[in-house]
């Protein structure tokens, strides 16, 4: 295996579009990484880089150490799972499984070697005569992916390879996939605009925007500390509350909202937001952390609460959406069932300040109230 390092790689189009700017980063060898991002974001430009199949404008691509710039697609010990199977349907499984190998003259004894070993790993051992007509879209899925593994690359590289799978197909893929990871200790890079997909895959995850890094992390920091209102907002279903307006602080901080009602109370927020009275700002909240709440009367040792007004509840099995309107905005909360009040009346929720995010209204970026937790890049 090999890691796959990124060193300022732009790429511009004859028609002068920018698709990537400036990326800079690295693949550790054996390292899942996923790419994510909006459509148009330049997450597959990337991997189609990677894999030789589009041209570098500027900056250096390295995999295992060695320079590819130049060097041709198949030279670079790379396989590519695409969004499609491009399978070929007159072939049986092992058929298309084994006709990469041919073609690089690959003994025959280690053909067979090959693809029994893969076709146990994917439990493809009872469909290697069949065409591929004749498999689900899971086990067509399989069969790509197993095209791929018996090359035994150096990377492994997966453009959206679940998008055509139903939902229940692309849970049961999602977790063959990260298994499979686990036991080969490949280096594996994964487009996906799914960021469900992006959360539970991978290791580490690239968020692009327009052709540019927005942020490189852990999942879990990713969600807990996003560098950017884009990346707040991109990653989490339901996406994070956002309330925009002018710090005060009055007794109490509060936000003095853009939509000129009633202000936001904060509760007991860090002594550098306090400092910051009279800028615009923007806070985030995320849905579960805005609870359900009595509406009784709030004393001042309990946490900030807001009143608003109920619009649409969605159950989900072991949790519901309540959806609601407070001061002109659209919020969302994430909780337990329970019973609840009919549609159009009011409501009380309530949240920890120490749950909020903070942003600058202008440049958008997080406020770091704890250089212990800053935002790595």
């Amino acid at each position: 295996m090999a890691g796959v390092r990124f060193e300022n790689v732009r790429k511009v189009y004859e028609s002068g579009y920018v698709a990537i700017q400036g990326a800079s980063f690295e693949v550790r060898n054996g390292e899942l990484m996923v790419l994510v991002g909006p459509s148009g974001c330049g997450k597959s430009t990337l991997l189609r880089m990677i894999a030789g199949l589009e041209s570098i404008t500027e900056g250096t691509l390295s995999i295992g150490g060695r320079v590819v710039n130049e060097v041709a697609p198949r030279e670079r010990d790379i396989a590519m799972v695409f969004q499609n199977y491009a399978l070929y349907p007159h072939m049986s499984v092992a058929q298309n499984l084994a006709f990469g190998l041919k073609l690089r003259r690959v003994a025959r004894e280690e053909i067979s070697r090959r693809v029994a070993h893969v076709s146990a790993l994917l439990a493809l051992e009872e469909m290697l005569e069949r065409l591929p007509a004749q498999l689900s879209g899971g086990q067509r899925q399989r069969v790509a992916l197993g095209r791929a593994m018996v090359r035994e690359p150096s990377v492994f590289l997966l453009d959206e390879p679940l998008s055509n799978l139903d939902a229940k197909l692309r849970l049961s893929m999602r977790a063959e996939i990260a298994r499979l990871h686990r036991r080969l200790g490949a280096t594996m890079i994964y487009v996906t605009h799914d960021q469900v997909e992006a959360m539970t895959l991978g290791e580490r995850i690239v968020v692009l925007r327009d052709g540019e890094i927005q942020q490189i992390d852990s999942p879990a920091a990713l969600y807990d500390r996003p560098a950017n209102l884009f990346v707040a907002g991109f990653l989490g279903s339901p996406a994070m509350n956002v309330f925009r307006g002018r710090l005060r602080n009055d007794a109490e901080a509060c936000l003095e909202l853009d939509s000129g009602e009633a202000p936001l109370p904060l509760g007991a927020v860090p002594e550098k937001i306090r400092a910051l009275a009279g800028r615009n700002i923007a806070v985030g909240l995320r849905p579960e952390d805005l609870r359900l709440d009595a509406a009784a009367p709030r004393a001042r040792s309990d946490p900030p609460r807001l009143i608003g007004q109920l619009d649409v509840v969605e159950p989900v099995g072991n949790e519901i959406f309540v959806y609601l309107r407070y001061a002109g905005l659209e919020l969302v909360s994430r909780t337990a069932p329970r019973s609840l009040p009919p549609c159009g009346e009011s409501i009380a929720l309530s949240f920890d300040p120490a749950r909020l995010h903070f942003f600058d209204a202008q440049s958008e970026k997080r406020i770091v109230t704890d250089p212990s937790k800053n935002v790595p890049r």
